[in-house]
């Protein structure tokens, strides 16, 4: 099958963790994916207004999967494709308990990140993880869903607590990125999700799209996608499932892949 779409991550992916530069080699290999009419995308656990505004300038992706798949929007055409919205009741509930467990929660809503609980925690954590903090709020007030609906939650569970949130919150799946640290989202959504509704805007099957990734939030995608590439530095539950495993992106990895499946030429300059 031919692939008529490439995903891919953001952080570890196409960027190392906590960077904000796209190597050379990655924005070339791009847009000669975009010249031969391959669509592009990004499916990434970040909300859509964390999204460096480098990494957006350097490369018009025609696609953005964000939130591990609560938000996806049509760049090329300016508009929403999808957008899930998290009732005001849960969200109170939800801060109650991690107030109760000495958690934390940052709900992500369209232009910003307000955490109604937990602050240092959080702010601490998304410095290192994405290396800045602008877009993200103390909220004590505990009421800006009152006026719009967030759509997913970053959230510090101690592990004692854990399984309390899995029976309070049934609706939830909760996927780890760092220790007792979890992005939180629907059970029935997910970057794979996200691409399912790519593809019926193309009329594509997933069968033509190809995934990079590295984290346990690229499972799904690596393992259902047409092709799933690993990336070097990607956890072994990843790489067991990948069709095929790369370099790292700071040594080509993404040009490399490519190469590899002939979707690009290759590139003297690399």
């Amino acid at each position: 099958m031919k692939i008529k779409c490439v995903v891919f991550d953001v952080d570890g992916t196409l960027v190392t963790v906590g960077s904000r530069l796209l190597l050379e080699s990655t924005i070339a290999s791009i847009y000669e994916l975009q010249e031969k009419g391959i669509k592009v995308a990004v499916a990434t656990g970040r909300p859509f207004f964390a999204m460096e505004r480098s990494i957006k300038e350097k490369v018009k992706f025609d696609y953005y999967i964000c939130s591990n798949g609560v938000f996806v929007y049509d760049n090329a055409n300016q508009k929403d494709l999808f957008k899930y919205e998290i009732p005001a009741d849960v969200v109170m509930d939800y801060t109650k308990l991690c107030e109760e467990t000495g958690g934390a929660a940052m709900f992500q809503f369209d232009e910003a990140g307000h955490v109604y609980v937990g602050y240092p925690q959080l702010i601490s954590m998304l410095s290192d993880t994405l290396g800045r903090i602008e877009y993200f709020f103390k909220h004590p007030q505990q009421e800006r869903h009152q006026y719009s609906p967030p759509t997913a939650i970053i959230s510090k569970i101690p592990t004692a607590h854990m399984q309390r949130f899995r029976e309070t919150f049934p609706q939830f799946q909760f996927v780890p990125f760092m220790h007792e640290f979890y992005d939180v989202f629907p059970k029935e959504i997910s970057k794979f999700s996200g691409i399912e509704r790519i593809c019926q805007e193309l009329n594509l099957t997933t069968d033509q799209v190809m995934t990079f990734g590295d984290a346990l939030n690229d499972v799904e995608m690596i393992e259902k996608a047409g092709i799933g590439i690993a990336m070097g530095n990607a956890l072994p539950e990843v790489m067991d499932r990948a069709d095929h495993i790369t370099e790292n992106c700071e040594h080509d990895g993404i040009y490399k892949a490519l190469l590899h499946y002939k979707l690009i030429e290759p590139n003297p300059y690399v």
